[in-house]
């Protein structure tokens, strides 16, 4: 028995010698290829990424915020003060292809959405006015109804009232001054997981309540994140990938990617923030996120200055930075998706690319990464229709040896090989 004792022990030692915390995304600037679990701790250098616009969206979303999807459809919401309905949306026009109102309810301030495949979750879970509410509830309905052309009954609609259990100060507050707003719901296992909208500290915090059935539910806090900024919407792809979308306190949309995660503990695994350097940009509010890791963002009307952005739809990808960039590379050198380049060897601070004929994009994204499949850099080019071939300038610390330069135009990615010249 002593013997057995022993290799066990021996065991157990050696899994933990060899089962290594740390950083293990290799597009993080502290990656540790000797990582076999990952700590949370991975960092990475500042990004920028332009979705590209899609298209207006219909008066009746003129403040859209929130949105969900069901069976390839689209639905969307707007906030305080207008109805107590949700519309179906078309993507490529932006009009409304049907409303439902849902009987019996009101509109105080319906901010988020979502659907965990047999129910959807409508949530009044604004509270900027005051930051005072005590009726703050989540709508649950079947998602079955919308396959009727019918408004949603009122008997088929529970209510889940809740509160937070670490908020006992109930003051009325000056508009947009409290910590406790929410426009942001997913849901996850068993639970709706609610993230804040922190109008003072800039963090979010994330709180869970069981998904059912009608009744009152203390909300429970489990963590938070300083995003530097205020959480508008979040969206989720199973139980592991999350994306919160919000406004930074420099004025930029972003995008906080949450994956890698241990079970459903949300932010304890990789924390990626991606700047929305996009014009056309107002003010971000809604997100959903499909099975391929991309979706749309649909943005309210915003004015500033005189300026005004209408409300509008854009997509998104967030593949990039979830996939680690080799087994991208590969696959389209497989497909012979390549790029010419030239010079190549290169020598200088700059690469020219030939575009394919059949490309008609003005806009153009590329990602520079280096050898071991790391992200270096993302950036867009503007070029005139008529251009033949582009100009990309080398970042530094790309490398010495070989580095990729993957491009997406028309919907499509393509790589170069870049061998750089030795002196």
């Amino acid at each position: 028995m002593s013997r057995i004792i022993s290799f066990l022990i021996a065991i157990t030692y050696s899994v933990y010698i060899f089962a290594q915390a740390g950083c293990t995304d290799p597009q993080a600037n502290n990656y540790d290829d000797n990582a076999t679990i990952n700590d949370g701790s991975c960092t990475y250098n500042p990004t920028e990424y332009v979705p590209p616009f899609r298209t207006t969206l219909a008066d009746e979303l003129e403040e859209i915020s929130a949105m969900f999807r069901y069976n390839n459809r689209i639905f969307g919401l707007a906030d305080s003060g207008n109805p107590n309905a949700i519309y179906e949306l078309d993507t490529i026009t932006g009009q409304v292809i049907q409303e439902y109102e849902l009987l019996g309810t009101e509109n105080e301030d319906w901010e988020s959405m979502t659907f965990d495949g047999e129910y959807v979750y409508v949530g009044d879970t604004g509270n900027n006015k005051h930051g005072n509410r005590t009726n703050l509830v989540i709508y649950k309905f079947p998602a079955s109804d919308l396959e009727q052309t019918e408004d949603i009954p009122s008997n088929h609609i529970e209510r889940l009232y809740y509160s937070y259990e670490d908020q006992t100060d109930f003051t009325e507050l000056p508009k947009n001054k409290t910590r406790y707003d929410c426009e942001s719901i997913i849901t996850m296992g068993d639970s709706l997981y609610l993230f804040s909208k922190d109008w003072k500290q800039f963090t979010t915090r994330y709180y869970t309540i069981p998904k059912g059935p009608g009744g009152h539910y203390s909300a429970i806090l489990h963590d938070s994140l300083f995003v530097e900024g205020i959480v508008t919407d979040a969206a989720v792809l199973g139980d592991s990938v999350v994306v919160l979308l919000g406004t930074s306190l420099t004025g930029k949309g972003f995008l906080e990617l949450l994956w890698d995660f241990p079970g459903h503990q949300i932010l304890a695994g990789n924390k990626r923030q991606i700047l929305l350097n996009q014009p056309q940009l107002g003010q971000p509010e809604s997100i959903i996120l499909t099975e391929n890791l991309s979706g749309f963002i649909g943005t309210e009307s915003f004015k500033i200055g005189g300026n005004e952005k209408k409300q509008a739809l854009f997509s998104y990808s967030i593949h990039p930075w979830l996939q680690n960039q080799m087994v991208n590379i590969q696959n389209l050198l497989a497909q012979n998706k390549t790029l010419e380049l030239f010079p190549n060897p290169v020598s200088g601070n700059s690469i020219s690319i030939k575009l394919p004929k059949s490309i008609t994009d003005t806009n153009i994204q590329y990602i520079w990464v280096d050898s071991r499949g790391s992200l270096v850099e993302q950036k867009q080019i503007h070029r005139l229709s008529d251009d033949t071939s582009v100009k990309c300038s080398i970042p530094v610390g790309i490398g010495t040896d070989t580095g990729y330069l993957l491009m997406q135009m028309g919907g499509q990615w393509f790589v170069g090989v870049v061998v750089f010249s030795k002196h």
